[in-house]
Order: C-alpha cells, then structure tokens, then sequence
C-alpha cells in the first residue's frame, strides 16, 4: 500500500513543503506525474497545501490545462475558489489560454465554480471569472459574469 511503502522508513511525512512551501504533490502535478499524484493522494497528503504564494496543486495542474489532473485533484477535494496571493486568482483563472487544452480546463473548472456556487459551497464568495463558451460558428467566446451571495 502507499502508507505502507511511504511509512517504511523511506519518507517521514510526504505532505512536508520545501522552504517555499512546494510540496512533492505540487512537484508531482506540474511535472504531470498522473501516477505519483494518485499515489500520493491515496496516501492522504494535502491536496490544498499552498506554497508562499498561495499556489495549490489545483493552480499547478490548470496553469498546464490538465484537465485530467484538475478533476483528480477535485475529486480529492482540491478547494476551487482557493486564490493566490500575489493576484487573486482561483485555479480556473490560471489555465493557459494560448496553450492546448485550455477550453478543457478552463471549462471544467468554471463549471464546477458555478455549480458550487450555486449550491451556496463558496461562503458569501465574491468574485469575477470569464466563462468559456463555444457558439454555433465553433468560434470561441468569453463572458465575464460577477457572483454575488449577499449575508444573512
């Protein structure tokens, strides 16, 4: 098992950050190591460890459009509306729009903010994406919608 082979005397604790809080699972995700992200996610590292600037592994795997990465690292319980600290960006405002993937990943991730904003998931959260859509003429489009929760 991954506890086992981890605890066995090879890492002490797998979830420990470097001096600028980069985790192995951060390494992991931006060199798109699939298998080492799953074994370290069975293992129980934590999936929102966020290195000084605020990046988390969810920022890392859509600043490469790996779509595939961002639904792993969701379905481990990656935080969505976790932003950086130098730009307040959550991890759907970081794909990269010039690269392959991008309409993936970036619809993946504003999908998912939506859909947890609308089951109330993101705490009176306010904020401003663009949101990716694709029209009839198979031309790419944006829109930027605001979300707002007004406190009860």
């Amino acid at each position: 098992s991954a506890a086992g082979f981890l605890t066995g005397g090879r890492v002490e604790n797998p979830s420990t950050p470097n001096d600028e809080g980069i985790t192995p699972l951060h390494n992991a995700v931006c060199a798109g190591h699939h298998h080492i992200v799953k074994f370290l996610l069975d293992f129980g590292v934590n999936v929102n460890a966020a290195d000084s600037d605020g990046w988390t592994p969810l920022h890392c795997a859509a600043s490469c459009n790996s779509v595939h990465l961002c639904k792993l690292l969701v379905e481990s319980g990656a935080a969505i509306f976790a932003t950086t600290i130098s730009d307040v960006e959550t991890a759907a405002d970081k794909c990269e729009e010039m690269e392959e993937g991008y309409i993936q990943c970036s619809q993946f991730l504003y999908g998912k903010s939506a859909f947890l904003f609308l089951c109330g998931a993101q705490n009176n959260y306010l904020s401003s994406h663009t949101i990716h859509f694709e029209n009839s003429n198979e031309s790419y489009g944006k829109v930027k919608a605001i979300f707002r929760i007004r406190s009860k």
